[in-house]
């Protein structure tokens, strides 16, 4: 065997297997098929820091008295749930209050509508 092509072949090997190495390297990093157009391709700031989070699931509206049930909680104007203070009831939504920010949460929609009126 010649040295020239046991050079040529090592070449040829090492080339290889650096090209397999980056090509593997980059297939970790799979891309998200519905990712948008312009986003960054991974999150780079770190945990993504989530606020409280409410919402509706009844609004009982008496004769006498209004109640919400928040996140599965009965609740009664002025009352609060996490750190949010119940300002009022309306039949289709609760306002909340917090950090003098207001928070207006809607009834959740569903395919069958039932209204309870207290005569």
């Amino acid at each position: 065997m010649k040295v020239g092509s046991v050079f040529k072949r090592s070449m040829i090997l090492s080339l290889s297997l650096s090209l397999l190495w980056i090509y593997s390297a980059e297939a970790n990093v799979l891309d998200d098929p519905t990712r948008p157009p312009g986003y960054p391709r991974y999150q780079t700031s770190g945990k993504i820091k989530q606020g409280p989070s409410w919402r509706v699931n009844a609004i009982y509206i008496g004769a006498n008295e209004k109640k919400a049930m928040i996140n599965g909680k009965i609740l009664r104007t002025g009352e609060t749930i996490n750190g949010a203070k119940v300002t009022q009831i309306l039949p289709s939504e609760v306002q909340l209050r917090k950090n003098r920010k207001s928070i207006v949460l809607q009834l959740n929609s569903s395919p069958v509508k039932k209204i309870y009126r207290d005569n």
